[in-house]
């Protein structure tokens, strides 16, 4: 009974994806340029202040990643679902900001003696698979031809991490340097 199962459902596997791709393609007739696939898609983005601007102005946006919507990115299953989602959804941008707060010019002041080093680079090592996560993210987009912003502060020592040299080495990737206060911007909750 298996092997007739197996037979036919091989049988019928090829017709049924044939159809179901034809079913797809007729649907995309149907739908817009601005929600045919997720313009943005923000992990480690915070509340997603740039994925509720798109949204505003009628593209398709994807859900942010970020720990306050319940993703914890420290954990491999919901990094494996972020890519998962990234090649099933085909988001146009990823914009990324992964956490900073370890890599800044400040930590390295903070953290003077040798044991408090040792602490940083113990907890730095727990940071890494965020930016790991960068650089996958970052491989998918550009083999689509699709972008990927990493944001972070300039003098940041995540940018000296080879994950994201790795990103910032390759000839399609370019580095720029902007200052949010010269953009006009401003954090909503205290003016700054």
């Amino acid at each position: 009974f298996s092997a007739l199962l197996g037979t036919v459902a091989s049988a019928m596997a090829a017709p049924l994806n044939q159809m179901g791709t034809g079913v797809y393609e007729c649907s995309r007739a149907f739908v817009s340029e601005k929600t045919e696939r997720p313009w943005i898609y923000e992990v480690c983005g915070g509340w997603g202040a740039v994925t509720e601007e798109f949204a505003s102005q009628g593209y398709a946006t994807a859900r942010p990643k970020d720990i306050i919507y319940g993703d914890d990115l420290y954990d491999p299953k919901i990094r494996a679902q972020v890519k998962i989602d990234v090649q099933i959804n085909r988001p146009r941008l990823i914009l990324m900001g992964w956490p900073c707060r370890l890599w800044g010019s400040v930590t390295n002041i903070t953290f003077v003696t040798p044991e408090e080093k040792q602490m940083l680079r113990r907890l730095r090592r727990k940071e890494k698979p965020i930016l790991e996560l960068f650089e996958d993210l970052a491989y998918i987009q550009l083999a689509r031809g699709d972008h990927i912003i990493g944001e972070n502060p300039l003098w940041s020592k995540a940018l000296d991490e080879k994950p994201i040299l790795k990103v910032l080495n390759r000839e399609d990737c370019h580095v720029l340097r902007t200052d949010a206060c010269a953009r006009g911007l401003k954090d909503p909750a205290t003016g700054d």
